[in-house]
């Protein structure tokens, strides 16, 4: 009952202050399932857009591909940032689909270095070959951990990929941490807003 009507003088609140803005730290609620999904469509069709041309194996083309990825990642923390102003309404959402967009990115790029060019960059322990999933496997675990030792680069252009990824890694920690802070702090000072403003 008290829960219910925090809720509803919370919302209440929020609305006539902030009436008008697009501000996708007001509403301050669970997102919704179709939000969920929708970034989860987008997130493969990025990973589908970037491994095309391995599939077709175009290696010319995929590395042009690749770079243009590369240059959308590192821009990446700006449309993050904007995101409700400009393609998600919803900067976790817009996180999300960076995150796993990212790991595409750099799951080509070492399928490239190793298989389309044949360039040897990576030793690879157990694996009788490999194949565009091993790299989408490889790149997820850069992201999670530091390796298995089951893959590690031998030359220089793949350590300094490597190096690259675990900054990435870090990047994005710190925007899904901040986002994340930003909006429990934004949500605890409007309840304490409206609990004043009661008394």
């Amino acid at each position: 009952m008290i829960k219910n009507f925090i809720e509803q003088k919370f919302h209440t609140f929020i609305k006539n202050r902030y009436k008008g803005r697009n501000d996708d730290f007001i509403e301050s609620k669970v997102i919704p399932t179709y939000k969920i999904f929708y970034a989860i469509l987008l997130s493969l069709l990025a990973l589908l857009l970037i491994s095309l041309p391995l599939l077709f194996l175009l290696p010319k083309l995929a590395v042009i591909t690749v770079l243009i990825s590369i240059i959308i990642l590192m821009l990446s923390p700006i449309w993050i940032i904007y995101s409700p102003y400009i393609l998600f309404s919803d900067k976790v959402i817009a996180f999300f689909v960076a995150f796993i967009y990212s790991i595409g990115v750099f799951a080509a790029s070492y399928y490239i270095f190793q298989d389309a060019y044949n360039s040897n960059a990576f030793h690879v322990s157990y694996l009788k070959g490999t194949n565009f999933g091993t790299w989408f496997y490889y790149s997820i675990v850069i992201f999670s951990t530091l390796g298995f030792g089951d893959i590690v680069p031998k030359n220089d252009v793949a350590m300094y990929a490597i190096i690259l990824q675990i900054l990435f890694h870090y990047i994005y920690m710190f925007f899904g941490f901040s986002i994340l802070m930003q909006r429990s702090k934004y949500r605890d000072k409007m309840i304490l807003s409206v609990l004043k403003s009661y008394k």
